[in-house]
């Protein structure tokens, strides 16, 4: 089933399905937001894709819409599973509120094994090292 199209506000009359990475266009992007079925999250994309052009117009360069383009390309790609995404959501709404339970947390030692063995820079390594002796 199609979700039905009305202007710019476009809304799905299904329910949301797991979809592909998009490309990093408008159309793929604005594909995504809309299967998603989240509320205002198609009419932001939309105000800011109008506000890069825009910025871009004005500033005679690409930079503002390439910039737009790649955070919210970013965005659409945790919305490509809603549930999934959703459920992250209200996990970390949960967080907010009532705290990371320890059983959840990350423990220091292994995340910066891992940022080391991705090549994280030695003074970014440094500043993380200095921030977890103080927890």
């Amino acid at each position: 089933m199609r979700g039905k199209v009305t202007g710019m506000s476009a809304q799905p009359i299904h329910s949301p399905r797991v979809m592909p990475k998009p490309a990093r266009t408008p159309a793929a992007i604005r594909a995504v937001l809309v299967n998603a079925g989240e509320q205002g999250l198609v009419e932001r994309f939309d105000a800011a894709l109008d506000c890069a052009y825009t910025e871009a117009r004005e500033a005679n360069s690409l930079e503002p819409l390439n910039e737009m383009l790649t955070w919210w390309w970013a965005e659409s790609i945790s919305w490509c599973d809603p549930a999934k995404h959703k459920a992250f959501l209200a996990k970390v709404e949960g967080w907010r509120v009532n705290g990371i339970p320890d059983s959840e947390r990350a423990n220091p030692d292994d995340v910066l094994a891992i940022l080391e063995a991705k090549g994280a820079s030695r003074d970014a390594l440094d500043k993380l090292r200095s921030l977890a002796a103080r927890r």
